[in-house]
This record gives C-alpha cells, sequence and structure tokens, in this order.
C-alpha cells in the first residue's frame, strides 16, 4: 500500500517546492521563517527519515491539523479543500468519481493478473460538470465549516503553549481538476478564492484568523498565496476581487465582462 502523506507532509511538500506568493507587510517575517524551515525540514526528511520525525517543526495535530513551533511563536494551521463540481452530503461529485476511478483501475489490473498493462478507460466515471455556482457554494460552505470553530482552534493551541504568541491560517486547497480560471479582456486568470467578492464578504466578518493560503492550479502549475487577514489586506482584496452574483460574470471594480471555465470548458480546448 502506497504511503499516503499526513496534512503536514503535505503542506511542508507545498510551501518548500512552490515559491509562495505573500501579501503581508514589509516587518511581517513569519512565513519567511515558516518556508525557510520548511525546505529545510524536507530536505532533512530526504536525507535522515528517523531523525527528521524527533526534529521537525510541523507538527500533526488535531483542530487546527498542524503546529508551527519556533522560539517566536506558534503557527496553527487548519486544512481544507474544494473543487468547482456540485456537492451533497456524501462530498463532491469530483471525490467521488475519483475514487470510482482509482477502484474501477484497480479492479481491471488485478483481473488481468498482472500480466500485463492495459489501458483503462475511464473518462465516463470522471465526467463532472464544473460551475462558479459550485465553485462558490463549495467555497463558502467548507469555509463555514471550519471557521465556526475558530474559537476552539486558538484555545486549543494557547492550552499547549500559554507563553508564545499565536497566529492561525486557513489553508485553502483548490482541488479541481485542471483548475479554474478565468477569462476575461485582460486574458486567461487563474481563479483565486481571494479574487471572489462573495468570500471576500463572509471572510471580513470572520475574527481570529491572521493568514490565509490557497493552493490553487493554473496550466498544469500549482501556486501558492499568502495573504495577511486584517482591514488594510481587505480594502487591497475588494479592489480586486470578481463579483458573481449577476448572470453575466463582471469585475469587481471595473467594467470589462469576464466569464468562468474550467480547464475542459470548450474555451479551453
Amino acid at each position: 500500500m502506497l504511503h499516503q502523506r499526513d496534512e503536514a507532509e503535505k503542506f511542508i511538500f507545498a510551501i518548500a517546492t512552490l515559491q509562495p506568493f505573500l501579501y503581508t507587510d514589509e516587518d511581517d517575517y513569519v512565513w519567511e521563517k515558516i518556508t525557510m524551515d520548511a525546505r529545510k525540514s524536507l530536505e532533512k526528511s530526504m536525507e535522515f527519515p528517523q531523525q527528521h520525525q524527533h526534529s521537525c517543526p510541523f507538527v500533526k495535530s488535531e483542530r487546527p491539523d498542524i503546529l508551527y513551533e519556533c522560539d517566536d511563536f506558534v503557527m496553527g494551521i487548519e486544512c481544507f479543500e474544494f473543487d468547482s463540481s456540485l456537492t451533497s452530503r456524501k462530498g463532491s461529485k469530483q471525490k467521488l468519481k475519483e475514487i470510482q476511478a482509482d477502484k474501477h483501475i484497480l479492479e481491471t489490473y488485478k483481473s488481468k493478473n498482472q500480466e500485463r498493462t492495459e489501458a483503462v478507460k475511464v473518462s465516463e466515471l470522471v465526467d463532472v460538470v464544473f460551475s462558479i455556482e459550485n465553485y462558490i457554494k463549495s467555497l463558502l460552505n467548507v469555509f463555514h465549516k471550519h471557521a465556526k470553530n475558530i474559537d476552539v482552534y486558538r484555545g486549543n493551541i494557547r492550552e499547549k503553549y500559554p507563553e508564545k504568541k499565536i497566529y492561525l491560517s486557513f489553508y485553502i486547497e483548490d482541488t479541481t481538476a485542471l483548475g479554474n480560471y478565468i477569462i476575461s479582456s485582460r486574458g486567461k486568470e487563474t481563479m483565486l478564492p481571494l479574487c471572489v467578492k462573495e468570500f471576500i464578504d463572509v471572510l471580513s466578518e470572520t475574527c481570529g484568523i491572521d493568514y490565509i493560503i490557497t493552493n490553487t492550479q493554473g496550466t498544469y502549475v500549482h501556486s501558492i498565496h499568502i495573504q495577511k487577514i486584517n482591514e488594510r489586506f481587505l480594502e487591497t482584496l475588494y479592489g480586486e476581487c470578481y463579483d458573481f452574483s449577476h448572470d453575466v460574470y463582471r469585475p469587481y471594480r471595473y467594467t470589462m465582462e469576464a466569464h468562468f471555465c474550467n480547464a475542459e470548458s470548450p474555451e479551453e480546448k
């Protein structure tokens, strides 16, 4: 059975291998230090896997998922993901189809007695419809689910580290197959949660989050955006976000028309 990375391992790998875009104060050194330690931690895990388990500053936890400790502060990181497919109580349709496809591939492989390889057609299993309505609904639903526990996250961190400065971050990963995009007169732009007015509206009314980290995919390349959350930065976000509450998608403070698409949409083929 393949080793399944836990949340801490996945987070370290993402921060260490991708160049983060930082949107913070000039004197904010928090994420520069975390990024540097993530790279060191990844290197040690490759060279000395056993020793790394006892020296890594990133620790798997519960509520929040990850704790990062250094001499100056502690960062709690709560991780969650979403996609732009239809979501039900069972989960997103994309995730359910992925599980179904994986099972089908494994069963097909075993049925061949592992004597030869054969292409497995799973296109009918992963036929998923993506939309901006699903994107916003899924993003807001999963955010609300975790935001209601902010006091619990901070309380748990404070209980473990009563003398240290505490920060709390939400790590949001858009796992939509091939990513989501905005197509406007400016060209194709990767869709970011922090470019969505509906999400910023909710975020502006939420207390207790110091940073929002987003992991998105654009043209087969993932990017990490680390955004400090305070009134000044929220105003900056409002100046560049999109309002999707209309049938015709328009930039929030611009006049040009734009529309949403997934990489599998006709416009991308």
